[in-house]
């Protein structure tokens, strides 16, 4: 509730992803009133393009969290600003709230991601970094920008809780960006890894594999994704492990690699 006691703030999740402020003041007995509303209906279920005014409040894989706990809102009642929790961008986004116009102003913004166990770079582009499913750009200044957000795209057989879900990351000859994204699916016997397309739109799904599904020891790329494989079935004890060499030769008319 805000500092005048009549606005009351609350998350809209789902396919909503924005916050709304209700009148509550005794002079609407009927009801609330709609007086404002702040965000982009749907987040970043059909964009991984990072904005001020775009949350990520919920998970839309059915069956999955990602980790996500509840989303929060508080009040500054001193100044008018309004605290969100926008939990899916591990940030909390900062508006100012004017009474009574209710104009909204971007403020400020604290983020941060705890236990995580390990990042990604771009091999052709390093100053592209990946903290799970989350993309930076850096300067070798130091300065970090967040610009995509691909969590809310990462569906339930491809999630790794606190790891970097891009295990791979490069801008191929074709100009396009591509990542692998381990497929739990085949599990048991084994994980196996998927190649998807990174865009603006978030994740494109290429049901393109460097391995045989359910096999899987080790795979190592190099910036050009020609894959270095280590076959499971001969990685038993007493018996030589066998290394593949798999080299992407073009790319079919969905641009998926061939």
């Amino acid at each position: 509730i805000d500092q005048t006691n009549n606005v009351l703030a609350v998350i809209s999740g789902g396919s909503n992803q924005y916050v709304q402020g209700f009148n509550i003041a005794p002079q609407y007995p009927a009801g609330s009133k709609l007086l404002w509303t702040l965000g982009q209906t749907g987040g970043y279920q059909s964009t991984a393009v990072v904005a001020n005014d775009r949350f990520s409040f919920s998970d839309y894989t059915t069956g999955l969290t990602k980790g996500l706990e509840t989303p929060h809102l508080s009040y500054d009642n001193s100044n008018g600003d309004l605290l969100i929790g926008d939990i899916g961008c591990n940030r909390v986004q900062i508006y100012n709230i004017a009474y009574p116009s209710y104009t909204k102003t971007y403020v400020d913004t604290i983020q941060q991601f705890p236990a995580v166990y390990g990042v990604s770079l771009n091999h052709t582009n390093p100053l592209k970094l990946y903290i799970m499913g989350h993309e930076f750009d850096i300067t070798t200044s130091g300065t970090w920008t967040y610009v995509r957000n691909f969590m809310a795209q990462i569906n339930v057989d491809h999630y790794t809780q606190g790891y970097s879900d891009f295990g791979w990351v490069s801008t191929l000859s074709n100009g396009r960006t591509y990542a692998t994204l381990d497929d739990n699916s085949t599990y048991p016997p084994n994980v196996s890894t998927e190649i998807v397309e990174l865009t603006n739109s978030g994740i494109r799904y290429t049901g393109v594999y460097i391995n045989e599904s359910g096999l899987f020891f080790g795979n190592f790329l190099d910036e050009d994704f020609t894959i270095w494989q280590i076959y499971s079935a001969s990685y038993l004890a007493g018996q030589t492990p066998i290394l593949r060499k798999k080299t992407i030769t073009s790319f079919d008319g969905s641009n998926n690699p061939v």
